[in-house]
């Protein structure tokens, strides 16, 4: 479940909501909510360009947990999200019996030197180039508000030093870099670094959504207006995430874990065809050479259409 918001830019308009984002343009802060590898989205929610990305975030956790019931996940549930939703009550929302998180920590104002002190004193030299070193390890710091703390979530760090660039030239004084997150999963740490890199991803579904599908300049001058279009967009999603990956599931020597939306419109959606009345049915006829025929005619067996 990788959880996160982007920013739909919505410049030179006068819609509901339309205000100055933190990439420094006017337009709406939506969050969006995505589940599995291939990234179908589960919810997304709609807010003001200006709203902080923690703001309502515990609360639309909350309104996931009744769908997430209804996923076949063998009842264990990863969590992945930003440092800008590291707080003690989303860490609380998004652990617990079957529930797990990565988040990654808001280091604040903590210094980087003795961060790197702990790391040599205390963690593991992972394999790096000439001029840069690297440590991973576990802090046994829990996440704490006031009485209350959750010792079943640890802090995994991975500390960089780097000394010369790529290319080998020195600097005047070392970089020091810390990448701290939350998690109350048992795996080695370097499991978890390489866990949350995956996160990334999910900036690729925002861009499948916003830029492929062309929903990021929204139409309706309403808040509210908008809040339907994109919830119509999401499912508009999924339909056509569904068919890129029933269109890669027995094509032979390719690897391929999803198909981009863009890709999906431009070979089923927009494929030459036409459709005609004959005996009271409707035919949609196809050039019997077009290379997409095979996987319409597989699709159309897997959904099982008339």
């Amino acid at each position: 479940m990788d959880i996160d918001t982007t920013t739909m830019d919505n410049s030179k308009t006068k819609k509901e909501g339309v205000s100055r984002t933190y990439q420094g343009f006017d337009g709406f802060h939506p969050i969006m909510a995505y589940v599995g590898k291939e990234g179908y989205m589960l919810d997304s929610e709609l807010r003001p360009g200006s709203q902080h990305c923690q703001k309502g975030t515990v609360a639309f956790i909350e309104g996931l947990k009744g769908r997430l019931r209804n996923i076949q996940s063998g009842k264990r549930l990863l969590f992945r999200m930003d440092s800008g939703n590291d707080s003690f009550e989303t860490l609380k929302a998004v652990t617990g019996e079957g529930r797990y998180c990565i988040i990654k920590r808001n280091k604040r104002r903590e210094n980087d030197e003795k961060w790197l002190k702990r790391a040599r004193r205390q963690g593991k030299r992972v394999v790096s180039r000439k001029g840069k070193k690297v440590w991973i390890g576990t802090a046994r710091i829990h996440p704490r508000k006031k009485d209350e703390v959750l010792e079943d979530v640890i802090c995994v760090y991975e500390v960089t030093e780097r000394k010369t660039d790529s290319c080998g030239n020195r600097y005047l004084f070392p970089e020091i870099e810390i990448n701290t997150w939350w998690t109350n999963l048992t795996c080695e740490e370097k499991k978890v670094i390489e866990l949350y890199h995956d996160h990334a991803t999910s900036e690729q579904f925002h861009s499948e959504l916003k830029n492929d599908m062309g929903i990021e300049r929204l139409p309706s001058g309403k808040l509210s207006v908008n809040k339907i279009v994109l919830a119509v967009a999401m499912n508009a999603y999924n339909a056509l995430k569904l068919l890129g990956q029933k269109s890669i599931e027995k094509e032979k020597g390719k690897k391929l874990r999803r198909k981009r939306l863009g890709k999906v419109i431009r070979d089923i959606i927009c494929v030459a065809g036409k459709l005609v009345k004959h005996g009271r049915e409707l035919i949609f006829k196809m050039n019997d050479k077009d290379p997409m025929l095979p996987v319409f005619l597989r699709l159309n067996a897997a959904l099982d259409c008339p």
